[in-house]
C-alpha cells in the first residue's frame, strides 16, 4: 500500500489502542513502526532492486525476533515499534508481493498481485498513480482506511 495508508492505519491503531486503555505515550512507537519498513525505499534508490520490499527492512522474521526479544525483556515501547512494523508488512501483502518468509524463502505472497515491474516502468509518477488506482479494490481499501481513521479520531 502507499505510505499514507500505513500512516493512517498506524494512527488509527494508536487511537483505538488508546481508547482501550493503552498508554498513548508508548503508542507513538507503534505509529513509527507502522511506517518504518518503507525507509528502505530511500535505500533502494541506491541499491536499485526490483522492489524495495525485497530488502531486509521488509523481512517479517527480523521484526518477529526483535519483538519477541523486546517483549521478553518487558521493553513495551520498543516492542510496540516492532509490532507496528509487523502490521506494516501484513498491510503490504495486499497490493504487491512480499517475500513473507525471507530470507529463508523467496516465494512471494500477495492478495491483489499487482504487477509492480510493469507499473514502475511508467513514464511519470502521475502515470504510476493512475495505473495503481485503476484497481477498484485499491480504491475501496483506501476509502475503508480513511473511514477507519476518521472513526478512530471520533472515539
Amino acid at each position: 500500500m502507499m505510505p499514507h495508508v500505513h500512516l493512517l492505519l498506524g494512527i488509527a491503531s494508536v487511537n483505538i489502542l488508546a481508547h482501550w486503555g493503552y498508554n498513548p505515550s508508548n503508542l507513538i512507537w507503534f505509529a513509527l513502526g507502522s511506517i518504518f519498513p518503507d525507509i528502505d525505499y530511500i535505500l533502494n534508490l541506491v541499491i536499485k532492486k526490483k522492489s524495495h520490499r525485497q530488502l531486509p527492512t521488509h523481512f517479517l522474521l527480523l521484526y518477529l525476533l526483535g519483538g519477541l526479544f523486546l517483549g521478553i525483556f518487558g521493553l513495551l515501547s520498543q516492542f510496540l515499534f516492532f509490532l507496528g512494523a509487523i502490521f506494516h508488512i501484513f498491510v503490504d501483502i495486499i497490493d504487491w508481493e512480499i517475500n513473507l518468509f525471507a530470507p529463508f524463502s523467496n516465494k512471494p505472497i500477495s492478495l491483489l498481485n499487482l504487477d509492480y515491474e510493469k507499473m514502475s516502468k511508467q513514464e511519470s509518477f502521475v502515470s504510476f498513480l493512475r495505473s495503481y488506482y485503476r484497481n477498484r479494490k485499491i480504491i475501496f481499501l483506501e476509502i475503508l482506511t480513511i473511514t477507519v481513521w476518521i472513526w478512530s479520531m471520533i472515539l
